[in-house]
């Protein structure tokens, strides 16, 4: 499973209120696993409830989009520019995107 060896972007120095991944529930263990290995502290943990990743896929970003605004953070940080661009004119809430180290914000 790519989660047991999956390189970090960045490990926070203080708690996470929510994280909020595209992994499929079913992966949780693993998931809580690898963010306690890793001195990752949060408060909760969001995952798909897709049976399966393809299932997931075909769902694309609306679950994420869907828990952001229920969610509403003063920031949301994701990982990549393209997600990034597509989650962020449907969401109320400035994103920090890793990969370019920019702020989107309205």
């Amino acid at each position: 499973m790519k989660v047991l060896s999956a390189k970090s972007h960045t490990i926070p120095a203080f708690e996470v209120n929510t994280i909020l991944t595209s992994r499929i529930e079913k992966y949780r263990p693993e998931t809580e696993d690898w963010l306690k290995r890793n001195g990752v502290k949060y408060r909760a943990l969001v995952m798909s409830n897709e049976i399966s990743r393809e299932a997931q896929r075909m769902v694309g970003l609306t679950q994420k989009i869907v828990e952001i605004n229920r969610i509403q953070p003063d920031i949301y940080w994701e990982s990549g520019t393209k997600e990034a661009n597509e989650i962020f004119p449907k969401i109320k809430c400035p994103i920090l995107v890793f990969d370019t180290k920019i702020i989107l914000s309205k």
